[in-house]
């Protein structure tokens, strides 16, 4: 069993060196990292320069929240991972502000005994109308790529156009035309954890044009692009669940290896979460930060290694 761990960074090293050697099996687990290109790489490449199976991908895509751009950093990370000389069997994708609870031996027996498994849930976007924001995440058209490094402009002008959206009579079908069927729009957290043959396929389908052009206005389609991909196929039959009610769960009843809380924002973790993170039996929980999260680090270091 070989582990190909996916990683999206913007910000603190030291951190991310912390998630890769907590992770890290000798001959067994690789890493692909993508930094943000308005970050200097430098700084995260110093910290894991002694490690011979971390990467850093030398295509970086300039992230911008909420746009398509994330949806192509991830995509080029599929791409040097599974054009790797080593052959993957399972496909994991965090960010450098996640953590693992699980053992990498309780993790690998897992994967293990479920090699199939898509763990993944999700809910069918096109069916729900309410609250109002969540079906104009593709309804309206969203133009949040702009390259205008002012943050406070940025700001302006992106609210602005999506106000106008709102008011114009120009909206987007809630579903992707493909031949002759309409695929319907899914959605739920961006974190994906799969097996070799629907990272191949997911791979393959992230180069649709057609698919790549509905979700470009659309807002925050990194948790929406691979979604509608994946539970548009044979493997929604693997996946952990995918809700087609119309009622929009919320997302932390659909975020499927992560433990978070979401409140406006996410919590940044400390040791006072440590007993609830522990008891949600997910493998991951995101966030922590050094400097504020280092006490719970270190208990869930304790803990993982005693098994």
């Amino acid at each position: 069993m070989k582990i190909a761990y996916l990683i999206l960074a913007h910000s603190d090293p030291n951190q991310l060196k912390r998630l890769v050697c907590a992770l890290s099996v000798e001959n067994k687990v690789s890493f692909f990292i993508h930094i943000d290109a308005r970050q200097d790489i430098k700084c995260f490449k110093k910290e894991v320069s002694y490690l011979t199976n971390v990467f850093f991908i030398k295509e970086r895509e300039v992230i911008y929240w909420g746009g398509f751009s994330i949806c192509k950093a991830e995509k080029l990370l599929l791409k040097y991972a599974l054009s790797s000389k080593t052959r993957f069997d399972r496909f994991v994708l965090l960010s450098g502000l996640d953590y693992p609870l699980w053992s990498n031996d309780k993790m690998r027996a897992f994967y293990k005994a479920h090699p199939n498994i898509v763990y993944m849930k999700g809910y069918n976007l096109s069916k729900v109308s309410v609250p109002k924001k969540v079906p104009q995440r593709i309804e309206t058209y969203h133009f949040r790529d702009l390259p205008i490094e002012n943050a406070k402009l940025r700001h302006y002008i992106i609210g602005g156009l999506m106000v106008l959206m709102n008011i114009l009579p120009i909206h987007k079908r809630k579903y992707i035309e493909e031949y002759d069927r309409q695929l319907s729009i899914y959605a739920g957290s961006q974190w994906f954890n799969i097996p070799r043959d629907c990272a191949e396929y997911l791979f393959e389908r992230m180069n649709d044009s057609n698919m790549c052009r509905y979700f470009s206005t659309s807002f925050a389609p990194d948790e929406m692009f691979v979604q509608t991909i994946i539970f548009n196929s044979k493997f929604l039959n693997n996946a952990i669940d995918c809700l087609e009610d119309g009622i929009y769960p919320g997302l932390e009843k659909i975020t499927c290896t992560h433990y978070i809380e979401y409140e406006g924002g996410q919590k940044v973790f400390t040791l006072t979460d440590y007993d609830k993170l522990i008891k949600s039996g997910k493998m991951f929980c995101r966030k922590v930060q050094t400097g504020i999260s280092n006490d719970l680090l270190n208990k869930i270091d304790e803990y993982r290694k005693n098994g």
